[in-house]
């Protein structure tokens, strides 16, 4: 069963940690860390929502002109959130206010632990009925390296062109590896604009500065790179805004990224509709997958990952079975090696491979993608047996 993400928003540091240490007794609550104290502007509440998608905000009260702002906010972007206002006393004339802006629960402070577990079952109860309604595309293909050189810039390139020969939809196909981005080199690409250029325009991007920054790869919009800039950091907030922008106009999106770890990447994950970890069989790789897991558990994204297995050969020491043993999940799709095929590829520029086994194996793959797409079913269990998710941490 997935626990709820929970945030915390208070202008005050102590209160703020003497209710995350009440929470953290509970099952049921995943806390989210934010660097936003107090009440964020309407800008940073959007991004605070889109990027780590909670579903009940603790609300400090105590300004109660800022905190009916931000829960009216809240409420009309992330429709279905739960708000349980804390903090001062409020009068029965505030209490008409405070419920009008979207506001459930009030736990005047200091916070009885009672009446927290009440309040906190009440919203489990609220969000089993409606659930909180995730701006989230449903076509949204992360790949995801368990280590570098994994192979997944390949089988992401690879996918994204299956993907736009079948549906001839609009595909997008973003390199968001900003350090290391390969796909410039693999697609045989001249210079152009890259996603730092794309988020500094930020929420200002529109359709033709979008289309000046894209490049065209016959049935692909790719977003690039580009080569890397230390000196020029990429503004997550800006990051988060091109892809709520780029998501509605694309049929179909796939995101190369960095190992788990960079900031781009963890972002980027909490937009996906599905993540693929691609790994390969080699003991080190395998182990780099179960760390990687491990953080994108305790993002809370697990029912959206699922483990892509390259560079399979017969002189592999690991077998299938093996590896789906070790990793405690199934293995939804497997790549034969043809180191040499592309090695060739590479050196003609041509990474996009148009025949041969791997070919093959990735119109296999697009296909059992797009035969997926349906509404996103409520997972099960993830709000039931409300008294085992109250148990508390040992």
């Amino acid at each position: 069963m997935n626990p709820l993400n929970v945030a915390i928003l208070t202008p005050n540091s102590p209160q703020r940690w003497e209710l995350g240490h009440l929470l953290s007794h509970y099952r049921v609550v995943r806390l989210i860390e934010n660097a936003m104290h107090g009440y964020p502007d309407s800008k940073e509440l959007q991004s605070l929502l889109r990027i780590l998608s909670p579903q009940v905000v603790f609300l400090d009260v105590t300004d109660l002109e800022q905190a009916i702002r931000v829960a009216k906010e809240a409420s009309e972007w992330l429709p279905g959130i739960q708000i349980i206002a804390f903090g001062g006393r409020l009068e029965s004339s505030e209490m008409l206010f405070v419920m009008r802006a979207g506001i459930q629960e009030y736990l005047p402070y200091p916070i009885n632990s009672e009446d927290l577990r009440d309040a906190l079952t009440r919203c489990v109860r609220r969000l089993e009925e409606k659930p909180v309604a995730m701006d989230l595309v449903s076509n949204v293909f992360s790949f995801l390296p368990a280590k570098p050189g994994a192979g997944a810039s390949t089988i992401c390139l690879n996918t994204a062109a299956a993907i736009a020969h079948r549906t001839q939809n609009r595909t997008g196909l973003f390199d968001f590896d900003i350090d290391c981005g390969t796909l410039d080199f693999y697609m045989n690409l001249e210079a152009g604009f890259s996603v730092r250029d794309a988020a500094e325009y930020g929420e200002q991007m529109d359709d033709t500065i979008w289309q000046r920054i894209v490049t065209k790869a016959g049935a692909l919009d790719v977003l690039r790179s580009g080569r890397p800039q230390p000196d020029r950091p990429l503004n997550i907030w800006n990051l988060e805004a091109i892809l709520a922008f780029a998501r509605p106009r694309y049929d179909h999106i796939c995101i190369d990224l960095a190992a788990v770890g960079s900031q781009t990447s963890m972002a980027t994950l909490r937009h996906s509709n599905r993540i693929f970890l691609v790994t390969t069989p080699e003991i080190c790789s395998l182990h780099m997958t179960l760390r990687t897991l491990d953080v994108i558990k305790e993002m809370g994204l697990e029912s959206r990952v699922s483990i892509v297995l390259n560079r399979v050969d017969s002189r592999s020491h690991m077998r299938l079975s093996q590896v789906e043993e070790l990793l405690g999940q199934k293995v939804v799709q497997a790549f034969p090696n043809d180191w040499v095929g592309m090695q060739r590829s590479m050196q003609e520029g041509k990474a996009l491979l148009q025949s041969g086994p791997l070919a093959g194996r990735y119109a296999e793959f697009a296909a059992s993608l797009l035969k997926a797409e349906a509404p996103v079913k409520k997972p099960e269990g993830l709000l039931s047996g409300i008294g085992r998710l109250f148990q508390a941490r040992g």
